[in-house]
Parts: structure tokens; sequence; C-alpha cells
């Protein structure tokens, strides 16, 4: 029992450090109860996801690793996780009163986004051990974090943009962490999927490296410049 205790509190930790990290620098701190239901049904979330992602990977009969990492990366894993936790932000936020604040869609993405993440996190830990809770502390946590960073800043400009650019704002909300997490996703899996070639798996690491920390840089940038305009409406 003590040992499975350990293992949860490895895995949800760093789940709640990065929620802290993110909803301490709002000027107006959100009400609980709607950043719970973000949460609960991020975590929820995970369930069609993963029965999503079970259908589609039978799709996968790709026998190159770069085409069947591709196909894995984004059609079998990034697209359906991050159009439910947009679906799950859209229906529980974007009409919402409460929402009133650019900083806002950045703190309730990252709510239904390490919700996901926590049902995840949780999963893995139970099965592989206290190893993998460091790793996806380190990578996964921190990588779902960021996707829903950038989907909570378009998410905003979509609350609060003119009409016209609206729709074109929640595509973006939607595409860019796609992007994000599929390229990640993407960079693991190749790494992981029997490449004997050294050389290549260097470079891939490299680029996995590379790439969360531009996505630091993207998410802390924009989370200083809706900080600003929100302390200076």
């Amino acid at each position: 029992m003590a040992s499975i205790i350990v293992l949860l509190l490895s895995a949800v930790l760093p789940i709640v450090a990065f929620l802290l990290f993110i909803y301490l620098r709002d000027t107006q701190k959100e009400p609980l109860k709607p950043l719970m239901l973000c949460l609960l049904f991020g975590f929820l979330s995970s369930i069609p996801a993963v029965i999503i992602e079970l259908l589609i990977g039978l799709g996968n009969t790709f026998a190159s690793p770069l085409s069947s990492a591709i196909y894995d990366a984004f059609p079998g894993a990034a697209i359906p996780e991050e159009l439910l936790k947009f679906l799950v932000l859209y229906l529980f936020v974007f009409k919402k009163p409460y929402f009133d604040q650019n900083y806002d869609g950045i703190v309730y993405a990252v709510f239904v986004s390490l919700g996901f993440a926590m049902a995840e996190n949780i999963s893995y830990v139970l099965q592989n051990g206290i190893g993998t809770a460091l790793l996806r502390a380190i990578f996964s946590v921190p990588g779902h974090g960021l996707f829903a960073i950038s989907m909570g800043y378009f998410f905003s400009l979509g609350r609060f943009s003119s009409i016209d650019k609206k729709k074109w704002y929640l595509f973006l909300s939607l595409f860019i962490p796609i992007i994000f997490h599929g390229t990640y996703d993407f960079l693991l899996f190749y790494i992981s999927g029997g490449i004997d070639n050294t050389a290549i798996i260097l470079l891939m690491f490299f680029a996995l490296i590379a790439l969360m920390i531009f996505m630091w840089k993207f998410a802390l940038k924009r989370m200083e410049k809706y900080i600003i305009m929100d302390k200076n409406p």
C-alpha cells in the first residue's frame, strides 16, 4: 500500500506543481469550482481518448519506422487528445462570465490539459514505476502544460477579438497545440521505435530538447504578455 501511495504522489505532485506555477501568476484568481470542473473533465476526457487511439492504432500498418511514428504521433495521439481538450475548454469556459481576462484562457486550458495528463501519468507510473514518474515529470507533464498554454493563448484571442477574427484564432488554438504535441510525440516514438542508428537517435533527442526549449520560450513570452495586459487593461 505504501509503495502505491508513493507512486501516486510521484504521478500527481508534478501536475500540482505546474498548476500552481500557472495559477499563482494570475492577476485576478479564478473561482475554484470551474477550475476543478476543468481538471475533472480533462481527466475524464482521457477515457474516450484511449478508445479513439486504440481504434486509430489499428490502422498503423506501416513498415517504415518513420511513417509509423508520424501516424502514431498525429492521428494516433495529438489530434484526438488536443481535440478532446479543446472541446472541454470550449464547452465549459468560452462563453462563461468568469472568462473575463486574457490570462484566463491559459489558466483554464492548463487545468483541462493537466487533468488529462494526470490520468495518463497515474496509469503509466502505476504500470512502470518511479523511473517513469521522474521522466514524465521532466518531459511529459511540462509538455502537456506547454501545449495547453499555446491553446489558451489563442483561445483568449478568440474570446476577446472581433467576430471576423474569432474563428481563425479558435482554429489556431487547436492547430498549434496539435503541431507541438504531434512533433513532440513523433520525436519520442521515433527514438523508441527500434531505430539502431545512433546518429539518428542522438539527432532526434537533441531535436526534442530544442523543441522543449522553444515551447518554454513561446509559453513564457505569451504568459508575460497577458499578465501585463491584464494589469494594464
